[in-house]
């Protein structure tokens, strides 16, 4: 839970025990909605008995209740991701940009987190809590070895990684970042990609619904008004 919590953007001490206090509370909401909404069924259904209709429903709703904030907590971190993946190679162009220009790193850092807090506040926070941890005299390649163990954005992880190697090693870093970006442009064209080929299958069901009726109603409409025209018609004349 930590760890999503923090990929959310919840990274305070106290969130943790503040996500399990709302867990509590909708687990507990969810149990009193289940058990009113099962006495409503049993009061309308006679032949089944109320009480055990009841503990079944206080237990469904508990069971909902308590599953329904981790759902949207990931949800929530899910998306965080996708934002942050969208602007990562923007970003690490102004930062190859900033390197290039003979900034330091941690004060190319903090450019692009300036920059960038307009365009993805989540990128721009997730920058700026490397920045502040090297300012405070961290190890970098301890606080990018953590930050490479709490993400799970794919192109975050090779950044972090590309940094890790380009410290370990002495590898240009405008070069590898360079690759990052593009690698990171490449993976975005074929998420893209992937989606427009879900477009299809995604669609039919709403056709089904909303267009397949209408449809019908056009083309056999004009015939089943005619068909009983023609019927009514007969039964004036057998009259």
């Amino acid at each position: 839970l930590n760890r999503t919590l923090a990929r959310a953007g919840f990274g305070r001490r106290d969130d943790l025990s503040l996500f399990l206090c709302c867990k509590l509370a909708a687990a507990l909401a969810g149990a009193a909605a289940g058990a009113l909404g099962a006495q409503a069924i049993g009061a309308a259904a006679a032949a089944i008995p109320q009480g055990a209709l009841a503990v079944f429903g206080c237990v469904v709703g508990l069971v909902v209740g308590g599953i329904l904030p981790e759902y949207v907590l990931r949800s929530k971190a899910s998306g965080r991701g996708r934002r942050m993946a969208a602007a990562l190679p923007d970003a690490l162009d102004l930062m190859v940009m900033c390197l290039e220009s003979g900034l330091t790193f941690e004060r190319a850092l903090a450019t692009v987190a300036e920059e960038l807090a307009p365009i993805s506040p989540s990128l721009a926070a997730e920058f700026r809590l490397i920045d502040a941890e090297l300012r405070l005299g961290s190890n970098r390649r301890a606080v990018l070895q953590e930050y490479y163990r709490r993400t799970e954005v794919d192109g975050l992880r090779d950044f972090a990684m590309t940094l890790i190697q380009g410290d370990r090693y002495g590898t240009p870093l405008t070069d590898s970042l360079k690759n990052v970006a593009e690698a990171e442009r490449v993976q975005r064209n074929a998420r893209i990609a992937a989606w427009a080929a879900r477009l299809p299958v995604l669609m039919t069901l709403p056709m089904l619904l909303l267009v397949m009726p209408g449809t019908m109603l056009l083309v056999a409409g004009p015939t089943v008004m005619s068909a009983m025209k023609t019927v009514s018609s007969m039964g004036g004349i057998g009259g």
